[in-house]
């Protein structure tokens, strides 16, 4: 069930599933192998993320995100991010190491063209930066969040993709040079303005779409 249910995340996160799409639990059920039950325990626990919707007359479909649902993401970010580079000393090398490689995967990923990837690493790096404050509490936020940017990520038309991404590249990097000087308060400050371009960039782009 675990594992059908991270294959079907997967597939939300890589464009394979998009927001508004219909999909077929016998189908899938077959796909995978599994039984029926399995393949709705998977649902469910896609639905309790709100990766996924039951709508009448269609069954399960990927949930479509809105203004509000995207706002509401980044505000709870603010909160847990700013808290967590105020809460604790970042300067230890196994998290500046953890850092730093997301840095370096997403630049990489950009030269090959792989922004649905460069957006995962994005990922990875405020995931890394949340870690690092050691509550499973915020791990566990963190993590449901990071799933639902994921699918208002997939909102972005293909051909957006770099333009949106692009920037953070270097933000990132920006992020973790403070951190490496210990300079919290100013990053905490960074943080709040990233996190407001992120939050307008990424309204602005699956408006476009």
């Amino acid at each position: 069930m675990d594992e059908v249910a991270r294959l079907l995340r997967d597939r939300i996160a890589h464009r394979e599933f998009i927001p508004g799409q219909r999909l077929r639990e016998i189908d899938l059920a077959a796909e995978y192998g599994v039984s029926r039950n399995t393949l709705r325990e998977a649902v469910r626990i896609l639905m309790h993320e709100d990766l996924l919707v039951r709508e009448n007359h269609r069954g399960v479909v990927v949930r479509n995100m809105g203004v509000e649902d995207i706002s509401q993401i980044y505000l709870s970010r603010r909160i847990i991010e700013c808290a967590a580079i105020r809460e604790i000393g970042l300067q230890s090398e196994p998290v500046l190491d953890g850092l730093r490689k997301a840095v370096s995967d997403g630049k990489s990923l950009a030269h090959t063209d792989g922004w649905v990837a460069v957006g995962s690493a994005d990922i990875v790096f405020h995931r890394t930066l949340v870690a690092a404050a050691g509550s499973r509490h915020l791990d566990r936020l963190m993590t449901a969040m990071a799933a639902e940017l994921r699918l208002a990520f997939s909102l972005i038309p293909d051909e957006d993709l770099e333009d949106f991404h692009l920037p953070f590249l270097g933000l990132n990097q920006q992020m973790c040079e403070m951190l490496e000087l210990g300079k919290t308060t100013e990053a905490e400050t960074f943080m709040i303005e990233y996190l407001r371009l992120a939050e307008q960039r990424l309204l602005d782009a699956t408006a476009a779409g």
